[in-house]
């Protein structure tokens, strides 16, 4: 699998989800399915707010999955055994996804905060050690 680092150093979280929705627009324009793994309920409420209204040009859509079948090109998740298949999987939990379903790309984002940067290290170890093919993207 490959997987892509994209690092924001110099961003809080809500900048660096903006950043996110920029990339998920840009994927969304190359027609890719995209599943995004959310850390929590509040995180996936404010990506679901931030693709209504981070760009009044344009439209994503996308919804909610629980566990039914995808109904839109951006599912988010809660659970990583809910990821339906796609081509981009977006990582926004703190577990490594090492047995998740195939996906020609994984995406880890790294925020500035300390705490999540030691958490995105330990995950990146993980992929190495299974031989994932890395990338880091620094924004």
């Amino acid at each position: 699998m490959h997987v892509e680092y994209y690092v924001f150093e110099k961003s809080n979280q809500q900048q660096a989800y903006l950043g996110l929705c920029q990339l998920i627009e840009k994927w969304y324009q190359e027609q890719l399915k995209i599943a995004i793994l959310c850390s929590s309920t509040q995180d996936m409420q404010l990506l679901d707010q931030l693709l209504w209204t981070f760009n009044d040009q344009s439209f994503i859509p996308h919804a909610a999955l629980a566990e039914q079948e995808p109904i839109a090109p951006v599912c988010l998740c809660l659970d990583s055994t809910t990821l339906p298949e796609v081509d981009v999987i977006i990582n926004l939990s703190n577990i490594a996804l090492t047995s998740s379903k195939p996906a020609r790309i994984l995406v880890e984002i790294v925020f500035a905060e300390q705490s999540m940067q030691q958490l995105a290290r330990e995950r990146y170890k993980q992929y190495r050690e299974l031989g994932y093919q890395l990338k880091t993207i620094r924004r």
